[in-house]
């Protein structure tokens, strides 16, 4: 595996900030990825618990926190657990965690587009259309959807990120194609996607794989059924931290938590250093008696 260091955790200090760090309270961050929250948590005191449901993210992480912050430590604790975020009620329950801050930072590494292929990214065509975040535990992958599903339950899953009449355009260029040949690899999609346009900023097909992903791994759903368990968790006073980069996204946690109580954005100066902050919104939400808990 390659040198990890040029991953850049979105809105780091912001987040750090939110979730008011004491020493020896206990934290979850729900979306370890590769550890870049994490490190900050433990190094300002926090008992930190870390879930991440890629086991090769959390190998990952596991050397970062290993070197940056040893254990014992007089910094803080942590333990990472290799699970999806939508069981963090029993997690809760069975580290005996009462947390005083939970952090989910949305979406994937950019790892997972530079490293892991896994067909996360259409830079590499050779790559299987695979796209689980869990090979272990997910058994279907982003070719089977493709080879199986009907034109509109593709429609469906292409309006996770386009549009009603692209994602119609290409599910129906998808039911075409495998007429043909079946989906395999990262070519076999791109072949049948429309070409940018000139004045488009981003490739069409940018959309059509965050859209795919997100199926693969049950996100959207996951993250309903995690969002409510963890605001349920926190300590009062307590508070709730949601990354989220997509609309798909930001209407899952309104609907779940209602308005938030503050949302910060990236700085024009960490968006020119991370262009992967761009699209990020942190939405803070803090548990106590003003806010119906869910």
């Amino acid at each position: 595996m390659k040198n990890n260091s040029g991953h850049k955790p979105v809105l780091l200090k912001e987040t750090i900030e939110a979730l008011h760090i004491e020493s020896q309270a206990q934290y979850i961050d729900a979306t370890l990825g590769s550890g870049g929250h994490s490190v900050e948590i433990i190094k300002r005191g926090g008992q930190l618990f870390a879930i991440e449901d890629d086991k090769t993210m959390l190998e990952i992480a596991r050397k970062k926190l290993s070197t940056a912050c040893p254990i014992p430590t007089k910094s803080g604790f942590y333990k990472l657990i290799h699970d999806n975020f939508k069981n963090i009620a029993s997690i809760a329950k069975k580290y005996d965690i009462h947390p005083m801050g939970i952090l989910f930072d949305l979406g994937i590494s950019t790892i997972h587009y530079s490293e892991i292929k896994r067909g996360f990214t259409f830079g590499d065509e050779s790559q299987p259309l695979d796209m689980r975040l869990n090979p272990d535990r997910e058994e279907v992958k982003a070719s089977d959807l493709l080879n199986v599903l009907r034109q509109d339950q593709l429609k469906d899953l292409f309006l996770l990120g386009m549009s009603e009449s692209e994602a119609r355009f290409l599910a129906k260029r998808i039911v075409k194609g495998r007429e043909i040949k079946k989906f395999e690899t990262v070519k076999d999609l791109l072949e049948i996607i429309p070409p940018r346009q000139t004045s488009d900023k981003i490739h069409p097909a940018t959309r059509a794989f965050m859209a795919l992903r997100m199926a693969v791994n049950n996100e959207l759903d996951n993250l309903e059924i995690a969002l409510p368990d963890a605001f349920e968790i926190l300590e009062p006073g307590g508070v709730l931290v949601v990354i989220t980069f997509h609309s798909g996204e930001e209407k899952v946690v309104r609907n779940v938590l209602g308005k938030e109580d503050q949302e910060v954005r990236p700085s024009p100066e960490e968006i020119r250093d991370n262009p992967a902050s761009r699209s990020a919104k942190m939405k803070i939400f803090v548990k106590d008696g003003s806010r119906k808990q869910t």
